[in-house]
């Protein structure tokens, strides 16, 4: 027997090498058959089907359907699957479905008859006796009010995780054979290369593969790793994002890099007008003019990146003394008979060409200035005596002999005005003619002190007269 006698779910064959498949058919049909609940009772696939969901297959199957009367249709893996079956709840009314000899009644209908999994009829007793306490489809429909929202009860019994823990649901299933089918099928199933949509793969090996035009093409743009930083490759990066100086042309850094001999005569081997490397040059193995210039055997021909230049090599010395190689020169070699010391040397470099040695110097007085005296010498350079000033030494200039001249011979230097008014300060004598009356109190203002004298005299005169006068009167 390949299936149990009730619900025709398929044995996991003994000694099977890959127990997981008739396992997991056995789970798939237990989950399309357990609690089993339809959405509609229909003969026609629905169109886009969700993943698990069921329909009760009528009396005149189409399409997928075509074939399976009378059978759960449930939709698992993008494939409908059918199974027999004999009581079912259908969604759409909200009413048990029974399996008769005919196809499928309500339970409310009254009269019901049962039959098995193939249509043939049954006498089932105790299923009947259960219908006779089961509820109708108003009583049903009293357990949850007008919006669906089900009483404490119900909705207590609905919110439980696990309201029937007698029962495997279809999570407890799915992890306990989490592959259901393998490219819709169950059972034993062999994979191919068409399963996959590989037909055309071959088991050539990896290098042997043919590539696409596109990538062909793609690698054709990438760079082979074996050129990094070799000859005719790619110059490498730094970590500084630079090109390494190892690898920069010399022709760019400006180095000399030796090309070989040339014919300065016939410009052998052909070189242009302009070179193109900096930094190449050519030794003179002929003499000759070329490019403007004149090259001796030995010369250097150097391409400053612009035009030919020339490093004249012919100027070389040669010999030292009549020596070659590391020649050191003595004052023997240079006729020398004394050496001098750094000291010496500077002091005779102080030491003016022609110059006369122990000479006595004459020194005369040019032509003098009002403010300067020259003074030249016979041996040396001349100079000049300035004029002295209130801060540094030198001649008297005329402007203050002048002035020198007009003081008197013991005048008090800088002395106050209160000094000069201070007669006790004062020697010598004063003809009277010339001292002028400054201030007596409005009297003999402006006179001098001779005249103011002789008016005192008068009035002198007329007091003595008027004194006698008084005296020969009687008081």
């Amino acid at each position: 027997m390949s299936n149990t006698p009730n619900n025709a779910i398929p044995y996991v064959p003994e000694s099977t090498i890959d127990p997981a498949a008739g396992l997991n058919l056995a789970l798939v049909t237990i989950d399309a058959l357990l609690q089993a609940a339809v959405q509609t009772i229909t003969n026609t696939p629905l169109g886009s089907p969700a993943e698990g969901e069921r329909h009760l297959v009528g009396t005149a199957g189409t399409g997928d359907f075509a074939g399976h009367d009378n059978q759960i249709a449930q939709y698992l893996d993008g494939a409908w699957r059918f199974y027999a079956a004999r009581v079912v709840v259908n969604l759409d009314d909200g009413l048990l479905y029974f399996r008769n000899a005919t196809g499928w009644a309500a339970a409310d209908t009254g009269g019901v008859s049962f039959a098995d999994i193939n249509g043939n009829p049954v006498d089932n007793a105790l299923l009947a006796a259960a219908l006779a306490d089961r509820y109708t489809k108003a009583e049903s429909d009293g357990r949850y009010d007008a919006t669906g929202t089900a009483s404490g009860a119900v909705g207590a019994h609905e919110a439980a995780p696990d309201p029937h823990t007698q029962y495997t649901t279809a999570a407890e299933a799915a992890a306990a054979a989490p592959v259901q089918s393998v490219q819709g099928r169950q059972g034993t199933v062999v994979i191919t290369a068409a399963d996959l949509s590989l037909e055309n793969v071959d088991n050539t090996a990896d290098a042997d593969k043919p590539l696409s035009d596109a990538a062909t093409a793609a690698l054709a743009l990438k760079l082979d790793t074996a050129l990094k930083g070799a000859s005719n490759g790619l110059a490498e990066l730094d970590n500084n994002g630079k090109v390494p100086l190892s690898q920069i042309n010399d022709a760019v850094l400006g180095q000399m890099s030796y090309q070989g001999l040339w014919d300065a005569g016939t410009n052998t081997p052909a070189l242009p007008g302009a070179p193109t490397n900096q930094g190449d040059y050519y030794v003179t193995s002929a003499p000759g003019t070329q490019f403007g210039l004149t090259f001796a055997t030995g010369d250097w021909l150097v391409a400053n990146g612009a035009a030919w230049g020339k490093v004249d090599n012919t100027d070389a010395v040669s010999t030292v003394q009549g020596r070659t190689g590391n020649v050191v020169i003595t004052k023997d070699d240079l006729d020398i008979e004394e050496t001098y010391t750094l000291a010496e040397k500077n002091k005779l470099a102080g030491v003016q060409a022609g110059a006369q040695v122990n000479v006595a110097t004459n020194l005369s007085q040019g032509t003098r200035t009002a403010t300067a005296v020259p003074i030249t010498s016979s041996t040396g350079s001349a100079a000049t005596l300035s004029a002295a000033t209130t801060t540094l030494a030198g001649v008297m200039s005329a402007a203050s002999l002048t002035k020198l001249n007009g003081i008197a011979t013991g005048a008090t230097a800088n002395a106050a005005d209160a000094q000069l008014r201070d007669r006790t300060t004062h020697t010598g004598t004063q003809p009277a003619t010339t001292v002028t009356v400054a201030d007596s109190g409005g009297y003999f203002v402006g006179e001098t002190v001779e005249a103011a004298l002789q008016e005192v005299g008068v009035m002198m005169g007329d007091v003595s007269a008027a004194l006698d006068a008084i005296n020969g009167e009687v008081i």
